[in-house]
């Protein structure tokens, strides 16, 4: 997933969207142990997470944010190459927003991060702060 978020991360920043991506990026990349003890004030305004991680399990990390009332209005989007659908399922009954499979093309894959970079960090009105 390393190399996903750095795929993504180049794929948002060709659109203009990398100022602030990184930071989700790493959320997504190393799940809740990268950042226990943060200020929550500095939450992301989206999480991507892959399903396939390779310390904690995608769909752990999901279940850990809705868990956690300070972070259970982030959005968050699974951006896998996943195909099960038990996967789906699954994460839709723990509360992801948006399941998406990753197209194998970078020119693909690239415009699907950037159509979600404008849906969920500008059009969608977040939740407000808990």
């Amino acid at each position: 997933m390393v190399q996903g978020c750095a795929l993504a991360a180049g794929a948002l920043a060709t659109f203009g969207w990398g100022a602030f991506a990184m930071g989700q990026w790493r959320v997504a990349a190393f799940g809740a142990r990268a950042h226990s003890g943060r200020d929550c004030a500095d939450a992301p305004v989206l999480v991507l997470v892959d399903l396939k991680l390779p310390r904690v399990a995608g769909l752990e990390v999901l279940r850990r944010i809705r868990a956690d009332p300070r972070t259970r209005r982030i959005p968050v989007v699974i951006l896998t190459s996943s195909t099960e659908t038990q996967d789906l399922a699954t994460g839709y009954d723990l509360g992801t927003n948006s399941y998406i499979r990753k197209p194998v093309d970078f020119i693909q894959f690239a415009e699907v991060v950037r159509q979600l970079g404008l849906y969920w960090l500008v059009i969608n009105e977040p939740a407000p702060r808990v």
